[in-house]
């Protein structure tokens, strides 16, 4: 119970350093990747014990320029899919509106899979260059279908019980994001990530 409840002590730290270091938005990138890297040391050893603040702004310092390149590349990519949204829903019915529709689902997949993964690969293998890192997402994501959709479903369960709240209780979920939130679904599917990087490792012969 007691290293349960110290570890929860460290998701939650985690959590507020992310929230805290990632309202200039633009250090949002290398945020997430000292959450990612800090989550998969907590789900990879359960006695795991270590200086929370040190190790997270460590991470944060020593992968800022290619967090943030990654990061850029993860707004760019979304507002790419908002755009093809937006062309999707403006053409509707016949030939070229099933082109578009067919298109969206295509890039939303290619989207969701790779960027599954992107921060999680990030934080793993620390000497990978920004596009070494985008490529091996795919290919951590290629290795294991079963883990890489086990992570997505967690991700969406925790995002949609929360967005579903009555608006009554809307400030509890918002108050469970800022306090532990983030760090709960990153620990959460840091878990399917491990068995995917390492079923991924296995066929490379790593």
């Amino acid at each position: 119970m007691m290293d349960g409840l110290r570890k929860f002590s460290d998701i939650v730290v985690y959590n507020l350093l992310f929230v805290i270091c990632s309202v200039p938005v633009i250090t949002a990138g290398a945020s997430l990747l000292a959450l990612c890297e800090g989550m998969q040391k907590l789900s990879a050893d359960k006695n795991a014990d270590f200086p929370v603040a040190a190790t997270f702004f460590g991470t944060f310092r020593r992968n800022f320029k290619r967090a943030t390149v990654l990061w850029i590349w993860t707004v760019v990519g979304f507002l790419f899919l908002y755009l093809l949204q937006y062309a999707t829903l403006s053409v509707s019915g016949g030939s070229q509106g099933t082109m578009y529709m067919a298109s969206f689902v295509v890039v939303v997949l290619l989207l969701v899979f790779g960027y599954q993964h992107l921060f999680p690969v990030a934080a793993r293998w620390q000497e990978l260059s920004a596009i070494e890192v985008i490529v091996r997402s795919y290919l951590v994501a290629g290795a294991s279908l079963f883990w890489t959709i086990m992570g997505i479903c967690a991700t969406s369960l925790i995002s949609g019980i929360t967005l579903s709240l009555n608006p009554f209780v809307v400030p509890l979920g918002l108050m469970f994001w800022i306090f532990c939130g983030f760090g709960v679904t990153t620990y959460v599917c840091s878990g399917c990530f491990q068995k995917a990087a390492e079923k991924f490792e296995r066929k490379m012969g790593e």
